[in-house]
């Protein structure tokens, strides 16, 4: 099969995952509280397909006519979603096949995770898979979710709006959930979310090139403890990456916890550092933690890249500006002095005691901080000098809404008036209280993060994949 074929094919699969018109449930349940009652309630939900719960003895699941096998189902059926017990999982793949079922998400747990005995019984479910090629995702898996079609073939019971860039894979079926939540922290509308499991067949190269290719999909962020068929994997990274930006928190630095993923998922993890060097030069952007691919996929599918490493930060915080300068300088970006027209152009708006000098601080005049943020804003988008602006939005000024509608208002004009495309990133600095202010700026895709060392993190590794597109690195 040539390479084009092979790809066509793989697409086809992936496609009756992600957007199936039909789907057998296997393992549906009346019983609130069984995972088939869940798994039945999320495809009921917003999806629109037909929906075909299989069950021996039940007539009626959910008030949804149920079947007691595959034979008995009109019509095609384009996915199976299976949550019945590990040792009935491969006689149902044989069923799928004499249906002509092109894929199966298998939930259920007790494969090669749980021993020698589920090693024996995850390779006899991939043999059958093959065998009359059906594709499967998991077993052992979170689900997937195409959020744009209202899809939740998951054990997740939060649905992220869709209309997004994003689009998630994660191993860990736990995460998946916890992407789920993070994104409704986050304000994300997302895409897909796609959780692999012990990736008996479909792995990371081929779900990696599917969305390298999908339109809905403009940031793909990974969350994985192992990397299967990694030549596949890294060769298709190199090609995607530059196309696209790919976040991945890739699990297992220490021995303990590569020893943690083997008792997980019974995934190779391979060798870290390895990976990280293969990571790095593929143009693929390494973070240390779920919750940062989160805010750096964010953050991406948000703001522009930055056309260079020259930051601006204007405060109300003289020490917390430090910090910041600190953190960026630390992490190779650059926090240069303004040119003296530059802050003969700021001064006006400041107390003869304040600077002008990057960072910018305004110092404590809390009534005018409406107007100074603002201004100093548009003139950092309109000076050549500076490509990344850093406000910081610390007590006072965080409290006060009016500021955060006119930083909001600030960035809209320069970014989709004067189509300056530079980004901004907000370090936020306050209470929870006050999380009504960040939701202005969030909900107008302007990301906010937490204190002076995680917005540095961020807009480095952003940085460092703009220059891998400049080809600086």
């Amino acid at each position: 099969m040539t390479r084009h074929l092979e790809e066509e094919t793989q697409f086809e699969s992936l496609d009756a995952i992600l957007t199936p018109q039909s789907i057998a449930l296997f393992g549906a349940s009346n019983q609130e509280g069984k995972v088939g009652y869940v798994c039945l309630k999320n495809l009921l939900g917003k999806y629109k397909g037909k929906i075909y719960p299989i069950h021996p003895h039940e007539k009626e699941i959910l008030s949804v006519p149920a079947f007691p096998d595959l034979k008995s189902v009109p019509g095609p059926v384009d996915l199976a979603f299976i949550i019945i017990p590990a040792e009935s999982v491969a006689p149902v793949i044989e069923q799928c096949g004499q249906k002509k079922i092109k894929a199966a998400i298998v939930i259920t747990a007790g494969f090669a995770e749980a021993g020698a005995a589920g090693k024996a019984l995850q390779d006899q479910l991939a043999e059958k898979a093959r065998q009359y090629g059906v594709r499967l995702v998991g077993p052992n898996c979170f689900g997937i979710l195409n959020c744009n079609i209202g899809l939740n073939a998951s054990i997740a019971v939060l649905m992220p709006e869709g209309g997004g860039k994003i689009s998630f894979v994660v191993q860990s079926g736990a995460y998946g959930m916890a992407v789920c939540a993070l994104a409704q922290d986050h304000y994300l509308k997302v895409a897909k979310i796609i959780g692999l499991g012990n990736k008996c067949d479909i792995k990371d190269d081929e779900v990696l090139r599917y969305l390298g290719q999908d339109p809905e999909t403009e940031v793909i962020a990974l969350y994985l403890e192992s990397i299967e068929e990694e030549r596949a994997f890294f060769e298709e990274a190199k090609r995607a990456s530059r196309r696209k930006p790919i976040v991945v928190c890739k699990q297992g630095r220490t021995p303990e916890g590569r020893r943690a993923i083997q008792w997980h998922t019974a995934t190779p993890p391979g060798s870290f550092f390895a990976q990280h060097a293969a990571i790095q030069e593929s143009g693929m952007i390494l973070v240390s933690n779920g919750v940062e691919m989160v805010e750096v996929a964010k953050a991406l599918a948000w703001q522009p890249l930055p056309p260079g490493n020259r930051v601006a930060i204007v405060t109300n915080s003289g020490g917390t500006a430090v910090e910041l300068t600190d953190f960026c300088a630390e992490k190779g970006l650059r926090v240069p002095e303004l040119s003296l027209e530059l802050q003969e152009k700021l001064k006006p708006l400041l107390p003869s005691y304040a600077t002008a000098k990057n960072p910018v601080d305004m110092t404590t005049i809390w009534p005018r901080f409406v107007e100074v943020y603002p201004k100093c804003i548009e003139a950092f988008y309109e000076s050549p000098e500076i490509d990344i602006i850093l406000p910081i939005m610390l007590h006072r000024s965080a409290m006060m809404r009016e500021v955060a509608e006119a930083v909001r208002d600030a960035v809209y004009r320069c970014q989709r008036e004067k189509k300056i495309m530079k980004p901004t990133y907000v370090c936020w600095a306050s209470s929870r209280e006050f999380i009504a202010n960040m939701e202005i700026l969030e909900s107008a895709e302007i990301p906010c993060f937490e204190w002076p060392e995680q917005t540095s993190r961020v807009v480095s590794l952003i940085n460092k994949y703009a220059q891998f597109l400049r080809g600086k690195s």
